[in-house]
């Protein structure tokens, strides 16, 4: 098979049943061309036509830079870069190139500003926060790049990758970690972190790769989360959602023996930070057994009392360890109950059918909810 470009043909490669590819001849004046695809018998000058519907190709004039403003970027990429040339035309194709040292490129999408000029956004340096030196070039096709272009040069900067952070309540006070390459301590300290274009607060080097912010009280929604090395220019780091805190709704069983072991089950509203959550009985941790987020409850094993006696103990759910969000202290509690003794029956034996009243006396402690009884492995019947 063959693609014929108006009057000049070309062999064509057959990569498949329904593909073939051809290279384009060269032309030397633009234009627009019909293109179709043929067969040529092997004996004989036979040309037979394969299309029905011939397809138009442009020829476009090669494109070329005449001047790239500015020609400096930060390693963090972000500069808006104006390109001034020409060649480009406005189509969906239109592509600049970032081409690098080791054969990486990365192409990025301008925007078209006059047929002789464009802006684009400079990309992240591959290299990571060093010195380095894109070459760039524009395509109208996004295939064919010029072999010649400018010299954008990136300097050494610092470069954020992501941010790591806990569940956000609108109290704030946690801290997260902001990952990167290039990062550098300053004397005194000019790091600062700002939330939702507002609130600026100090930020802590700990690496080269890793700093530190600490988020303050915030309304809910998302904010931003802007990172600077100067106090004066700032990179985005990422978003935060702040959070409503949690709420405690109820607790069942509020009463068991100061031996401890009986599971409690604590109903709650809001969102949980379950990896710092943390569940307490008078001051005692008390192992999570299960955790419901979409019915909110929780389920906590509770732990012994020191002593043998009733003693009311106030229940809190506590979010992260220093200066954590504390939740239902105030208003829930625990009561553990000292053993009972029975010292006499008044009856010792009864009809199988049951029924028989039994006057029970001992040491009962200050029982004031209902309570059951239960002879030999029968069924447990209220007091």
């Amino acid at each position: 098979p063959f693609c014929s470009f108006s009057s000049l043909e070309v062999p064509a490669i057959v990569l498949g049943n329904k593909t073939i590819k051809c290279l384009t001849p060269r032309y030397t004046i633009p234009g627009i061309v019909k293109v179709g695809v043929s067969l040529r018998r092997r004996q004989g000058k036979t040309r037979v036509s394969l299309s029905d519907i011939m397809f138009d190709f442009l020829y476009y004039q090669e494109t070329s830079i005449t001047q790239l403003s500015p020609v400096e970027s930060p390693s963090s990429g972000g500069t808006v870069l104006t390109i001034t040339g020409t060649g480009f035309l406005k189509s969906h194709e239109l592509m600049v190139r970032f081409a690098y040292d080791e054969g990486d490129a990365t192409d990025v999408r301008p925007v078209m500003v006059t047929n002789s000029t464009i802006s684009v956004v400079s990309p992240l340096n591959p290299h990571g926060s060093k010195r380095a030196i894109a070459l760039v070039s524009v395509s109208n096709n996004a295939i064919d790049f010029p072999s010649e272009g400018v010299s954008l040069h990136y300097r050494a900067s610092p470069i954020i990758s992501s941010i790591e952070s806990p569940l956000l309540y609108e109290g704030g006070n946690v801290a997260i970690d902001v990952i990167g390459d290039g990062f550098y301590p300053s004397f005194p300290n000019a790091l600062v972190c700002r939330f939702g274009n507002e609130i600026v607060t100090d930020g802590l080097f700990i690496n080269k790769q890793l700093i530190r912010c600490f988020a303050p009280p915030s309304k809910l929604g998302i904010v931003s989360l802007e990172v600077s090395f100067n106090r004066q220019h700032y990179q985005l780091a990422g978003k935060l959602t702040y959070h409503r805190e949690p709420r405690l709704l109820a607790i069942s069983p509020n009463l068991g023996p100061w031996s401890g072991g009986t599971v409690v089950e604590l109903t709650y509203d809001g969102t949980l930070d379950t990896e710092r959550l943390q569940c307490f009985f008078g001051g005692k941790l008390c192992p999570l057994t299960s955790l419901n987020a979409t019915k909110g409850s929780l389920s906590c094993r509770v732990p012994p009392y020191h002593l043998n006696i009733t003693k009311v103990v106030p229940i809190s759910l506590r979010i992260g360890e220093k200066d954590p969000i504390v939740v239902g202290s105030e208003t829930f509690s625990f009561t553990y109950t000292r053993d009972l003794y029975v010292s006499q029956a008044s009856v010792l034996s009864g009809p199988v059918s049951g029924g028989t009243l039994i006057d029970l006396h001992g040491d009962f402690g200050d029982i004031r909810q209902p309570s059951s009884c239960r002879i030999g492995n029968g069924e447990a019947v209220s007091l």
